[in-house]
C-alpha cells in the first residue's frame, strides 16, 4: 500500500512538472538562506574562538577608551607601563604604540599601520603573543634599524611587493626589511609593520605616549583579579572613563552576546524565506485538489478512507519539502563556502565554513516540517469531499 501510494504521488508530480519545482524552489531559497547564515556566523564564531584561544585567558589589556590617537591629551602614558609593570600580579607589560606614518620603497610613497614595542620584549612577542614568521627573521637577532612586516602589507602597500633586504623609509627614517609575518587572518594586523618604540615615537611625534598595554598574568592570578588590580592603580591618576581594561573573558562574552543576536535576527530574516515557501506549498496542494478532485472521487468510490487521501496529500507535500531541503543545503553550502573565498580574497582568512551535521539535518527537518504543516490544511480538504460531489466536479 505504502509503495502504492508513493508511485501514486510521484506520477502526480510528473505530470505537473514546472508547478512541482517551483514549488520546490520556493522551499530551496528559504532552507538555503537559513543554512549559508547559519553556516557563515557559526564558522566566524569559530574564528574568533581560535583568536581567542591564541590570545590566552592569562593575558589582559589596557587601552585609552575609544583607543585614543597617540599625542592626544587623555590616553595612556609610559609612566602607566612602569606602575603596571611592577604589580605582582603580572609576569610583565608591554607597552605598543599604534598609528599612520608615511612609507617609501623604491621611490614610491604610500601611508601605512606601524606597531612599535620595546625590543626588549621581543622573545616575549614571539612565545607568548603568536607572533610566527613565515620568511626571514624576527627580532630575536634585530638591531634597531630593523622592521617585521604583516603579510598584506608586504604584497600591497606598494605596486611591487616588498623583499627581505630591502630598505623601507618610515617618516625619512631607513629602516631594513628583515622578516614578514604569517598571516593573521585580519587585514588590521596583516596590513601592520612591526618596528622598534624609538622610531615608532620619531615618526608619530609622541614621546610619552601609549596606545596598548599588554599584560601576562602570573600563574595562579585570575584574570578578574588581575583586573581590578589594574583598575585600582591607574585610578590613582586616571579617571575610570579614561581607559579600559579588557580580559579575554570580557572580549569573548561581548563578542558571544553580539553574534548571538545577530543569529536570532538571521535566522528570524531567513524564516521569513521558509514561511513564504510554505505558502508556496499549500497553494500548490490546494491547486492540485481542485485538479484532482474527480481522481479523488473515484479513489473514494472504490474504497479509499479519507485517511489514506490524506496522507496522499500529506506525501506529496512531505516529498516537495524534502527536495527543497536537500537542494537547499547543497545551495547554502555553496554560497556559505563563495562568501568564505570572498572574505579570504578581502584579507580576512579567519573564516572557515565547515558543514556541521546538525546543520544538514536543521535545514532538511525544518523543510519537511514546513512541508507537512503546509499540506495539512489542503490534505484536510481532500479528505473531507465527498465521493459524489468530487464525480460531479
Amino acid at each position: 500500500m505504502r509503495a502504492d501510494a508513493l508511485s501514486l504521488v510521484l506520477s502526480g508530480l510528473r505530470g505537473r512538472p514546472l508547478r512541482a519545482w517551483l514549488t520546490v524552489l520556493g522551499v530551496v531559497i528559504g532552507v538555503a538562506a537559513v543554512v549559508s547564515l547559519i553556516a557563515v556566523s557559526q564558522g566566524l564564531k569559530h574564528a574568533i574562538g581560535a583568536q581567542f584561544e591564541r590570545f590566552g585567558t592569562n593575558r589582559i589589556e589596557v587601552m585609552p577608551r575609544g583607543f585614543a590617537p597617540p599625542g592626544t591629551l587623555k590616553g595612556l602614558t609610559v609612566r602607566d607601563v612602569e606602575r603596571l609593570d611592577a604589580l605582582p600580579e603580572f609576569e610583565y607589560a608591554v607597552p605598543y604604540l599604534l598609528g599612520r606614518a608615511v612609507l617609501e620603497y623604491k621611490g614610491e610613497v604610500s601611508g601605512g599601520n606601524i606597531m612599535g614595542f620595546p625590543l626588549e620584549y621581543r622573545k616575549q612577542l614571539r612565545d607568548d603573543f603568536g607572533i610566527d614568521i613565515a620568511r626571514g627573521q624576527g627580532f630575536g637577532d634585530a638591531t634597531s634599524d630593523a622592521v617585521v612586516l604583516g603579510d598584506l602589507a608586504a604584497k600591497e602597500l606598494f605596486e611591487s611587493e616588498m623583499r627581505i633586504g630591502d630598505n623601507l623609509l618610515v617618516a625619512g627614517r631607513k629602516l631594513h626589511i628583515i622578516g614578514v609575518m604569517e598571516p593573521f587572518g585580519n587585514p588590521e594586523d596583516d596590513y601592520s609593520i612591526m618596528l622598534p618604540m624609538d622610531v615608532a615615537r620619531e615618526a608619530l611625534g609622541d614621546e610619552q605616549g601609549v596606545s596598548l598595554i599588554d599584560l601576562k598574568l602570573k600563574k595562579g592570578v585570575s584574570s578578574a583579579a588581575g583586573a581590578e588590580s589594574v583598575q585600582r592603580a591607574l585610578d590613582r591618576t586616571h579617571p575610570s572613563e579614561d581607559y579600559q581594561v579588557l580580559t579575554a573573558e570580557q572580549l569573548q562574552e561581548q563578542f558571544n552576546s553580539l553574534l548571538g543576536v545577530v543569529q536570532a535576527i538571521i535566522v528570524g530574516i531567513a524564516g521569513i524565506s521558509l514561511v513564504v515557501g510554505g505558502v508556496g506549498i499549500m497553494n500548490a496542494m490546494f491547486t492540485a485538489v481542485l485538479d484532482r478532485t474527480r481522481e479523488i472521487g473515484v479513489m473514494k468510490a472504490v474504497g479509499a478512507s479519507p485517511r489514506s487521501i490524506a496522507i496522499l496529500f500529506l506525501m506529496e507535500a512531505a516529498i516537495v519539502a524534502a527536495a527543497g531541503g536537500l537542494l537547499g543545503v547543497g545551495l547554502g553550502f555553496g554560497i556559505a563556502l563563495l562568501i568564505q573565498a570572498i572574505a579570504a580574497a578581502s584579507g580576512f582568512g579567519l573564516l572557515t565554513v565547515t558543514m556541521e551535521p546538525w546543520l544538514v539535518i536543521l535545514g532538511i527537518g525544518f523543510a519537511m516540517l514546513t512541508g507537512v504543516l503546509s499540506g495539512a490544511l489542503p490534505a484536510r480538504q481532500a479528505a473531507a469531499l465527498q465521493p459524489v460531489e468530487a464525480l460531479r466536479a
